[in-house]
């Protein structure tokens, strides 16, 4: 008997400890997203396999491919100028450049991301998605 109650505890508290690991990302990979920078403010409608980004203080519509490579890491690239009125410098954006992401916390309505230039390297920044 106190073999099998010592069987169901351990099952249960290894249950627990391995989903408690877990983030859900999933259900940030489409949908409607606000990032407030200290300059702007971006809002971000995510597709399948595509988003726009929009930002209203410059006028900047920009439209990039994303890749998924795991529920909470993902890759955007391939970037499209829709809207530029003010003409400001988009040459970061250019030249194929990728940036990569990794979902590090999932809350209810937000995710927090660390971005990278390259696929390894140290972070470049934090940014945190609120759903719309």
């Amino acid at each position: 008997m106190k073999k099998g109650l010592s069987f169901v505890i351990i099952s249960i508290a290894f249950l627990l400890f391995t989903s408690l690991g877990k983030r859900e990302c999933s259900s940030f990979k489409t949908g409607k997203y606000v990032v407030k920078g200290q300059t702007y403010t971006t809002y971000i409608e995510r597709f399948d396999n595509y988003q726009t980004e929009y930002t209203p203080e410059n006028g900047l519509k920009i439209k990039s491919k994303i890749s998924w490579e795991t529920d909470c890491y993902y890759s955007i690239g391939d970037y499209e100028v829709l809207e530029n009125p003010d003409n400001d410098d988009v040459s970061y954006i250019e030249g194929g450049t990728t940036v990569y992401f990794e979902i590090i916390k999932v809350k209810k309505n937000s995710i927090i991301t660390l971005a990278r230039n390259f696929k390894n390297s140290e972070p470049i920044g934090k940014i945190i998605y609120h759903r719309q």
